[in-house]
C-alpha cells in the first residue's frame, strides 16, 4: 500500500519545505531535528519550482505507536504557493480591511472587529496622552534654548538613518500587513488585480493532484489533503474544482494500474437500468460518528465494481481554518453564501440531495472488454460523499473555529485542548494558531493522528 499526504501552508513568508518538515515531525510525533531517523528526502517530480522535495516514511519503528501501518509507504508533499503571491499593495489590503470594517459580519467576526477597534482607540488615547505630557511637562518649561535647538539635530540624524529605521518600523509593518494579511486579502477577494494570483495558486494545486492521481511511477491508493489557515480555503477550492473534472470520468485499464481516464458518455435512463443515486447509500447519522464510515464504504465501492471513479482523496483535514467565517469571506453576505450552497457553488458535507434540476443529467455509459455499462454518477457538488472532512481548532484561535455550522453536520469538528508553554501563551491565546502540529501539544498531536489515519488499511478493492 502507498499513500500521499499533501500539506498546504497558510499566510506568511514561509520558505519551501519549512512547513513540510515541521508538519511531518508533528504528524509522526517526533522532533524536527531527528526526522532523518524516520524519513527519506526524495525528489518531487511533479513540482516545477525545483525547490520542493517529498518526505517518504516507510517504517513505524521508534515512531509513536499506531502512527504508521507496516508495509505502507507514506509520501508527504507540500503545495508551496507563497512565490505566486507577489506584488501585494497597501491599497488592496486596506480596501479589503475597509470592506470588512463596514460590512455586516457574523457574530464571531463582529466581536473581533469590536475588540480591534477598542484596541485602536486605546492606542490612540495613550499616544495622545503621552504627547500631552511631553509638550506640557517640565521639559519645555525648564529646558535651555540649546536643548530645544538640539531637537532639529536629532531629527536630521534620524533622517540620515532613515534606511535602518525604515527597515525596523516600515519594513516590519509591510511584512505583517502585506506579507500576512495581504495573502488573505488577495486570495479571498476576486478583484481583477488578484485574479492571476488566485488562478496560479489553484493551477499549481490542480497540477499536483493530477500528478498524484495519474503518474504511473507512484501508484497511490489514497491521498490525504491537509490545509492550515488560508491553506484550508485553498484545499477546499481544490477539492471543489478537481471533483468537477473527475466525478464524470472513469479509470481505463483499471486492473493494470494505469492512470488513463476518459469521460463517460451521457445517456438517458432506460427502463431496464438501475438509476438509483449513490447518495442513497450514505447513511447520515446526526451524531456524525457513523457517517465517516459510510463515506469510506461508498468511496471503496465507487473505486471498484463498474464505476472505477478516478478519485483518491479520502480525507480533508483543516487546521485553524478561516472557513469558520466563510459566510463573510467567501461571499458578499450570509444570504449570498446560503444561495451559493443552494446553487451547489459551495459543496457541503453531506452533499445536497439530488432534485428536479438533476433529472436526466447524471446517467452515464461506457464500454470495456465486457461490453456496455450504465452508471448513475454523483453530481458536481458531491465530493464529500466520498471524502471525509475533519476540522481541528483551538478555542483561542481567532482565525480558526468550527465549520460544521456552515458546511454541514457531516464535518467532524474537533475542539483541541491547548497546552500552555509559558506566560505568553496564557496572555495571547491566539498564538495557538501556529501550534497545530507542535509535538508538545499532546492533544493536538493525538487528534491530528486520528484525522490523518495513516495506519488505516485500504480495502482490497480500492488498491491497484
Amino acid at each position: 500500500m502507498r499513500q500521499a499526504v499533501v500539506i498546504i501552508h497558510g499566510i506568511g513568508e514561509q520558505r519551501p519545505m519549512e512547513t513540510l518538515r515541521a508538519f511531518v515531525a508533528g504528524a509522526l510525533g517526533v522532533e524536527k531535528e531527528v526526522l532523518s531517523k524516520f524519513v527519506f528526502s526524495k525528489p518531487d517530480r511533479i513540482d516545477d519550482t525545483l525547490e520542493l522535495r517529498r518526505l517518504s516514511a516507510s517504517t513505524r519503528e521508534h515512531v509513536k505507536e499506531s502512527t504508521l501501518r507496516e508495509n505502507c509507504e507514506t509520501d508527504f508533499y507540500e503545495l508551496y504557493w507563497q512565490h505566486l503571491m507577489s506584488g501585494t499593495t497597501w491599497s488592496s489590503v486596506l480596501a479589503w480591511v475597509y470592506g470588512l470594517a463596514y460590512r455586516k459580519l457574523p457574530p464571531r467576526l463582529h466581536s473581533l472587529r469590536v475588540r480591534l477597534l477598542v484596541l485602536l482607540v486605546a492606542a490612540i488615547a495613550v499616544l495622545g496622552l503621552g504627547l500631552h505630557l511631553l509638550l506640557d511637562g517640565p521639559f519645555w518649561h525648564s529646558a535651555t534654548p540649546s536643548a530645544i535647538l538640539s531637537i532639529p539635530v536629532v531629527a536630521v540624524l534620524a533622517w540620515l538613518a532613515r534606511r535602518p529605521l525604515k527597515w525596523i518600523f516600515v519594513g516590519r509593518a509591510e511584512r505583517i500587513f502585506l506579507g500576512y494579511i495581504g495573502d488573505a486579502a488577495r486570495y479571498l477577494t476576486p478583484d481583477p488585480p488578484n485574479i492571476k494570483a488566485r488562478r496560479d495558486i489553484r493551477t499549481a494545486g490542480l497540477t499536483l493532484l493530477r500528478g498524484l492521481h495519474d503518474d504511473e511511477l507512484r501508484r497511490y491508493d489514497r491521498i490525504i489533503l491537509v490545509g492550515h489557515s488560508l491553506g484550508s480555503v485553498i484545499a477546499y477550492d481544490l477539492i471543489t474544482w478537481f471533483w468537477q473534472e473527475r466525478h464524470h470520468r472513469r479509470d481505463l485499464e483499471y486492473c493494470t494500474g494505469k492512470r488513463e481516464t476518459a469521460v463517460m458518455d451521457h445517456a438517458d435512463r432506460g427502463s431496464d437500468k438501475d438509476d438509483r443515486s449513490p447518495l442513497e447509500e450514505l447513511a447520515f447519522d446526526p451524531t456524525v460518528d457513523g457517517f465517516p464510515s459510510s463515506q469510506w464504504s461508498l468511496w471503496h465501492k465507487l473505486r471498484g465494481e463498474d464505476h472505477h471513479l478516478p478519485w483518491l482523496i479520502t480525507d480533508l483535514v483543516t487546521l485553524g481554518s478561516p472557513l469558520t467565517h466563510a459566510d463573510a469571506l467567501l461571499a458578499e453576505s450570509e444570504d449570498a453564501f446560503q444561495e451559493g450552497k443552494r446553487q451547489r457553488e459551495f459543496p457541503v458535507c453531506p452533499p445536497k440531495e439530488e432534485d428536479a434540476r438533476d433529472c436526466g443529467l447524471l446517467g452515464r455509459t461506457y464500454e470495456d472488454r465486457d461490453g456496455s455499462h450504465y452508471v448513475h454518477i454523483l453530481h458536481h457538488a458531491a465530493p464529500f460523499a466520498v471524502t471525509r472532512w475533519t476540522n481541528l481548532y483551538f478555542p483561542g484561535d481567532i482565525v480558526g473555529g468550527p465549520v460544521a455550522r456552515l458546511f454541514g453536520e457531516g464535518v467532524r469538528d474537533i475542539e483541541l485542548v491547548a497546552a500552555s508553554r509559558g506566560w505568553r501563551d496564557d496572555l495571547f491565546p491566539a498564538r495557538s494558531h501556529t501550534r497545530y502540529w507542535d509535538h508538545l501539544q499532546t492533544n493536538a498531536s493525538e487528534e491530528l493522528g486520528k484525522a490523518l489515519q495513516l495506519n488505516v488499511e485500504v480495502p482490497a478493492g480500492g488498491t491497484h
